[in-house]
């Protein structure tokens, strides 16, 4: 059985080398002791990528950021001879409102110390008005870590579950009505399956809360900026952002 599997895993490598081997790949090799890897790694998928684009009249392209263009088009397409339609928001930029706390680390290793300090932040801001509110986090293992700590008193909070389904997440999204009788709070982690909400739903909510986005570091501070807008006017509560030190 050792064998055969020997036999298929190199039989595999080597169809990736005939098939996709080329300038943008490139082979590693490390050694274990007796043991030896070998990976494939892909530095430049845009040749691979224009095959499969030239193969469709046009394209689609969802990007968390995709300026500038000119990079994006060089990594997706190789080239810059291609048509696009870049659009600006349609989402008016005075219904924006940013605000920053600088001096409360949420570095891996200062966490532990700030849970209730983030809390703190957290609950003056969903005090402030009867609303929906999405508060997100980094990552799920910070999440179950600060749960203890959060108190909503009569809020009603609903968690991101790891994996949830499109049923799921439309039934997650539901509890946030326009013009609530009460507080809800959804509890969300960056980049999961209920992060990336709808546009109806960001209608419907009072705030997005952030405790993490990409970060921007000054002394031994850390200090986060984000955009974030919508079609009526929110509040976004950005807590500072800490990558793992």
């Amino acid at each position: 059985d050792a064998y055969k599997d020997f036999f298929l895993e190199v039989n595999k490598f080597l169809r990736l080398l005939d098939d996709f081997y080329g300038p943008g790949m490139k082979i590693y090799l490390e050694r274990y002791g007796k043991n030896i890897k070998l990976k494939l790694a892909c530095l430049d998928a845009a040749s691979y990528l224009k095959d499969n684009l030239d193969r469709v009249k046009g394209a689609v392209v969802f990007s968390a950021t995709l300026s500038p263009i000119d990079y994006y088009q060089d990594a997706i397409i190789g080239s810059h001879d291609e048509p696009f339609l870049l659009l600006s928001s349609p989402f008016d930029k005075n219904n924006f409102h940013l605000m920053l706390a600088p001096k409360v680390s949420v570095r891996y290793k200062d966490r532990a110390s700030t849970y209730q300090e983030v809390y703190e932040y957290l609950k003056n801001f969903v005090d402030a008005k009867q609303g929906n509110y999405f508060l997100y986090f980094p990552s799920y293992e910070y999440l179950d870590n600060i749960r203890p700590y959060l108190d909503f008193g009569d809020a009603e909070v609903l968690i991101q579950e790891r994996e949830m389904s499109e049923f799921d997440r439309e039934e997650f999204l539901s509890h946030f009505v326009p013009n609530p009788c009460k507080t809800t709070i959804g509890l969300l982690i960056l980049g999961g399956p209920s992060a990336k909400v709808s546009t109806w739903s960001l209608t419907a909510l009072s705030a997005l809360p952030l405790s993490a986005l990409a970060s921007r570091r000054s002394g031994t501070t850390t200090t986060s900026s984000a955009t974030i807008t919508t079609r009526r006017k929110i509040k976004a509560s950005i807590m500072p952002t800490a990558t793992q030190a």
